[in-house]
């Protein structure tokens, strides 16, 4: 089977990430020559790519906002935050329909009297919750200007959130947050939101290029640089959706070069269950990570952490594959398994 040469090309690419020129795979000169098995000792550094999509959707969540007389903001959702980021999440989608910043939410999570909620499992924790969270902010901030209207002198229709206060249209005067939230006395608004159609979507794609350097003398194989391009959906909190994908980067490359589950074929047990002899690659052995999001606002809110894992292995295999003519049929791609593809051995 011929091994993919080449960087995808762009018609290849729009099929999985549209828009691509908004983010462009540069990875620099490399040497695309093939191993013609008369070079042992040579060292190659060369590209390989690879494609993937996930299905990703969404699962039913409830979320709760409530406003206090001091302008205190609660968000309240029995999800779970495993460290994904989702209290910020929760936080950014209700600050901006506020005016207020992420830092003046207070989310509180895990708490499963308070309504339905997604597993944190099949990227669709921040699908789920970031349309109700919307929906939840939007009932309690029309709640609120329907309350305070009567005591600022004001029509609620003619009141308009701004960042960091409450604007009256018709008189022009603006009232800051915390003393407009003060017109509620000992009264708080409480939105209560569902998902809703239409404020998420489903199914993401990326293309992935790998740069290694192979030793053919040694079977040593080195990254030396991954160039993630993921389509994202709407990004609610960019840093995070950073870390998600090279994170999901991180996993592919433990799962193309240092990850085995070794079982005793009569017993059918493990025999490396721990992490001495189960290996995970540390910071020193992993490449630079290049992350190209590609944000997509028209398509909603989707699910990130484990589509980025898709494509690591494949694109490390293919740029072995590149370095070597001949194909490493099994991971951990390890020396002795790189040299016995070169022998020619199974």
């Amino acid at each position: 089977m011929p091994c993919l040469v080449r960087a995808p090309s762009r018609r290849e690419v729009h099929q999985v990430v549209p828009a691509v020129d908004d983010a462009p795979v540069a990875v620099g000169p490399v040497r695309l020559k093939l191993f013609d098995g008369d070079e042992r000792g040579a060292h190659f550094s060369v590209l390989g790519s690879a494609r993937g999509t996930r299905g990703a959707g969404r699962a039913d969540n409830d979320v709760f906002v409530s406003i206090y007389s001091d302008g205190s903001v609660l968000v309240q959702c029995s999800t779970q935050d495993l460290g994904t980021g989702e209290r910020t999440v929760l936080a950014i989608v209700v600050a901006e329909i506020l005016g207020l910043e992420p830092r003046d939410i207070t989310v509180l999570i895990g708490e499963s009297q308070l309504g339905r909620s997604t597993g944190s499992g099949g990227s669709t924790t921040t699908a789920g919750t970031s349309p109700a969270a919307l929906v939840a902010a939007i009932n309690a901030r029309d709640q609120l200007l329907q309350k305070i209207a009567p005591k600022l002198g004001a029509k609620p229709e003619d009141l308009i959130v701004e960042p960091g206060k409450i604007t009256d249209k018709a008189s022009g005067k603006s009232y800051p947050w915390r003393q407009a939230c003060a017109r509620l006395g000992m009264e708080a608004v409480r939105g209560q939101g569902n998902w809703q159609e239409g404020l998420s979507g489903s199914g993401v794609g990326g293309v992935q290029v790998a740069e290694v350097w192979v030793d053919t003398e040694t079977g040593v194989v080195k990254l030396e640089k991954i160039v993630a391009v993921q389509d994202c959906g709407m990004i609610v909190n960019k840093l995070g959706c950073e870390s998600q994908v090279a994170g999901g980067v991180i996993m592919g490359i433990n799962l193309a070069m240092f990850e085995e589950m070794i079982v005793d074929e009569q017993t059918g047990r493990m025999v490396n269950p721990d992490f001495e002899f189960y290996k995970l690659g540390g910071i020193l052995d992993m490449p630079e990570i290049i992350v190209h999001m590609h944000d997509m606002p028209e398509r909603g809110v989707i699910g990130i952490g484990e589509p980025p894992t898709i494509s690591t292995a494949a694109a490390i295999g293919n740029a072995i594959c590149n370095a070597l003519g001949v194909r490493v049929p099994r991971t951990p791609f390890s020396p002795d398994r790189v040299l016995a593809a070169l022998d020619g051995r199974k």
